[in-house]
């Protein structure tokens, strides 16, 4: 019976224990891995108070590492072990005392650090506050200066009643959206916002949609791009001249198309029957000459400035992000072409855009 009360007893007690008791003896188990997170600091130079207990651990424990001990001496004296690491230290077996101790330096010096009572001076995280700070002598003789700098008071009575007015018009606005009924105070004490109720829908934008949708009907990109060219002649300024050939023309559109979309110069004469991945290289090169694209895209933009549409949606002064990511399918340009990224709808991506805003241009790079 007074085994059994003696196994029953020990079983109480470890189910009445904390997590944090639970923690410092899974630490004293792991003394291998503890042991070496310690040892990893013996090259760093720390600083600290002398009445810090993780400063004092630590200089006890790396005594011990001096005198090449793994148990706890006979004559060792701790001063920074407080009464939850006590019995653990103090363990009958010093090689358990020891791992306790050195699982108890490393919690100690870790709330050292954090709090600043122990530091490194290389560190930018852990060095001495008084290093952060002003020095004191200059403070006494600049104060006023700092203060007037930062806009600060020169009392902290006087800043702290600035943040208790903040704080009055902050319950004030809380107190009355409880009583309208916008927010509630549950029984944990926080707030808590009503269920979003989603308004109603208004017709007028989408069938407004739809009908410059019904009134413009399909078109295919390639049909659109020669008759913004046949309206302005925007190859003709790429070019400096008009193309010779249809095999220039073409080796200029598929250069606009790889300089917009991340389709190299040999993916895009792969797609083009009529033209060769040289062909097209020597168009892209001619496309970075300086001032001929930017002047294409003036000619285009001026072109679009006059379509009332455009002109009604706004002077091109501000920029849009509508159809970065723009799905089309072209039929035409000596064969029937599809570029359609699949990767659009995940992440941003190259792709070519027409638009149809005042100054935006011809074929926009976006990414």
């Amino acid at each position: 019976m007074d085994e059994a009360l003696t196994h029953l007893a020990v079983v109480t007690d470890g189910a009445q224990s904390s997590f944090a008791s639970h923690v410092r003896a899974a630490l004293t188990s792991s003394h291998q891995r503890v042991h070496a997170l310690l040892s990893g600091l013996e090259d760093l130079e720390f600083g600290g108070r002398e009445d810090d207990p993780g400063f004092a651990n630590l200089k006890a424990w790396r005594e011990l590492q001096t005198r090449k001990l793994n148990a706890l001496p006979e004559d060792f004296t701790e001063t920074g072990v407080g009464t939850a690491w006590h019995d653990l230290v103090h363990d009958p077996d010093p090689k358990r005392g020891y791992q306790a101790f050195a699982a108890c330096t490393m919690m100690s010096l870790h709330k050292s650090l954090r709090r600043g009572s122990v530091w490194i001076d290389h560190s930018m995280r852990f060095r001495d506050r008084d290093q952060m700070l002003i020095p004191a002598k200059e403070w006494e003789r600049d104060r006023a200066k700092y203060r007037a700098l930062l806009g600060l008071p020169a009392t902290a009575d006087t800043f702290i009643e600035q943040l208790l007015d903040t704080l009055r018009a902050g319950v004030a606005v809380v107190a009355e959206a409880c009583a309208q009924g916008k927010i509630d105070i549950g029984n944990d004490g926080m707030l808590h916002l009503p269920a979003i109720v989603p308004l109603e829908q208004d017709d007028e934008p989408r069938r407004t949609r739809d009908l410059i949708y019904k009134t413009i009907g399909d078109v295919q990109f390639p049909d659109l791009l020669l008759e913004v060219d046949a309206s302005t002649n925007f190859s003709e300024v790429l070019l400096g001249h008009r193309a010779e050939s249809v095999a220039e023309l073409l080796s200029t559109y598929a250069a606009l198309l790889a300089h917009g979309t991340e389709i190299d110069a040999k993916g895009i004469a792969a797609m083009i029957p009529g033209i060769d991945t040289a062909q097209v290289s020597l168009a892209m090169r001619a496309l970075e000459t300086h001032g001929h694209l930017r002047r294409a895209n003036e000619v285009v933009s001026e072109f679009q400035g006059k379509i009332p549409l455009a002109t009604h949606w706004g002077t091109g002064n501000k920029a849009s992000a509508d159809m970065m990511r723009c799905h089309w399918t072209f039929h035409g340009i000596c064969g029937s072409l599809a570029l359609i990224r699949a990767d659009a709808p995940t992440r941003p991506a190259s792709t070519p855009t027409c638009s149809t805003s005042g100054a935006s241009s011809m074929i926009n790079r976006s990414s």
